[in-house]
């Protein structure tokens, strides 16, 4: 009986133990269930945290996949222009304005009416009021001005004539309308499906466009068909009515091969350039759009077009000399090359043009001596003559020597000098006064 009564006792004792540990425990167990579940929820917050901090990462650093170059422009594209083949494209499907290469369009169908015999190159443009009074750049047209198609096709091509382009119009259109609506319907044929026309020069208007794509596809077809108009498109200066115009393409004369094609800038689009070069049995067409700068313009394009080359195996050869000119012996029979014409002739009016006056005097240099100074050598009659008439332009009367023998050189070279001396100093006023410190003394 005792033995009875102390098992309950012991049992009423532990039940009551049971009871009053009861809510302590479940108060542990609910805070270990909220630590759990608290770290639960930070771990996903920090993961949560971690992978948005990643996904803004890739949204913020710039995809440099599709452009190795990085270049500083809005949309470029370049291409054998024999075959094609593309090279090296960034973004060449955006539409942007055009700008003045809208001319080539332009040159375009007036070369191929000229082809087809519907119109002649010599007949006869009056210039209406509304073509005299064109803005932008302009060949200097007056209002009844009797011109010929050949010298538009000039002005155009070389000064970007917009007063030009407004004339050729309304005489083969009847009015820019008329000629617009021709340019399009060309664009089509051409397969410039994302282009739009709404100026025969590419003055600014609502809902025209191009794409770098698209302006390839003209130039390829252009330069194709009428391969001629390369003589245009390279030449540096045009002379009409005692103006003299410049091109504004820069890569002539600069960069090695290039021959045109054509530039063009307006505020929606900022600095484009068409530009083609070619080295050896190799050309190349390069496109580039929204430059915000002439000088990246030109700085970019050129990267571009020599990273192409180089590819091709056309690297440079003598043009990369002329800043940086490298010393070629002189030999004892040397030929000098005649200049290009000094006094060009204005076109279609007789009248001699006049040249701008160098931004400094012009340099007086001895005519004779044993002793010369070396602007720069190149392997090109061509690049070497257009050195010339740049340091020409700047006051730095600079004459052509080509060296005899197969490994022929053109050396831009200032003055003859009797002793060395006298050269040096001559050597240090270029690299003072007229921004030329690479030139060298030689014999």
């Amino acid at each position: 009986m005792r033995s009875r009564l102390r098992l309950g006792i012991i049992f009423l004792l532990f039940c009551a133990v049971i009871m009053a540990a009861s809510p302590a425990l479940a108060k542990r167990s609910k805070s270990a269930q909220a630590s759990v579940n608290t770290a639960s929820v930070q771990k996903s917050s920090k993961k949560s945290a971690v992978s948005s901090k990643k996904s803004r990462k890739v949204q913020e650093e710039p995809v440099t996949g599709s452009d190795p170059l990085r270049l500083r422009v809005r949309s470029a594209i370049a291409a054998d222009a024999e075959s094609g083949a593309l090279l090296y494209e960034k973004d060449a499907d955006k539409q942007i304005a055009p700008a003045s290469l809208t001319k080539i369009l332009t040159l375009y169908i007036v070369q191929e009416a000229i082809e087809q015999g519907k119109l002649s190159p010599d007949e006869t443009v009056v210039v209406s009021h509304r073509a005299a009074n064109a803005s932008g750049s302009v060949m200097d047209l007056y209002a009844g001005e009797r011109v010929s198609v050949r010298e538009l096709m000039k002005g155009m091509a070389i000064a970007s004539a917009n007063d030009g382009c407004v004339a050729i119009a309304e005489h083969m259109g009847g009015d820019v309308d008329g000629f617009v609506r021709m340019m399009n319907r060309k664009a089509r044929s051409l397969g410039m499906v994302r282009t739009t026309f709404k100026t025969p020069n590419g003055l600014p208007a609502d809902g025209q466009v191009t794409t770098a794509r698209d302006m390839l596809k003209l130039a390829r077809a252009y330069l194709k068909r009428f391969p001629q108009a390369l003589e245009m498109h390279s030449t540096r200066n045009y002379f009409h009515n005692r103006r003299n115009h410049q091109n504004a393409n820069r890569l002539l004369g600069e960069f090695e091969g290039a021959d045109g094609l054509k530039t063009g800038f307006v505020n929606a689009s900022g600095y484009n350039i068409i530009a083609t070069a070619r080295r050896g049995d190799k050309r190349i067409i390069a496109v580039t759009l929204g430059s915000t700068t002439s000088g990246i313009r030109k700085r970019e394009t050129a990267r571009l077009m020599e990273t192409v080359f180089a590819q091709l195996g056309k690297p440079a050869t003598g043009l990369a000399q002329a800043r940086t000119p490298q010393a070629v012996a002189a030999v004892d029979d040397e030929e000098v090359l005649p200049g290009r014409g000094e006094r060009p002739e204005a076109q279609g009016g007789g009248l001699v043009g006049r040249q701008s006056k160098p931004s400094v005097p012009l340099l007086q240099v001895p005519s004779k001596g044993r002793y010369t100074i070396q602007d720069s050598a190149y392997r090109s009659a061509e690049n070497a003559r257009a050195r010339q008439e740049c340091l020409r332009a700047a006051g730095v009367p600079a004459r052509v020597v080509a060296t005899r023998g197969e490994d022929k050189w053109y050396r831009v070279l200032i003055g003859r000098y009797t002793s060395v001396q006298q050269a040096e100093a001559v050597r240090r006023k270029l690299a003072q006064d007229y921004g030329l410190p690479n030139t060298i003394v030689g014999q």
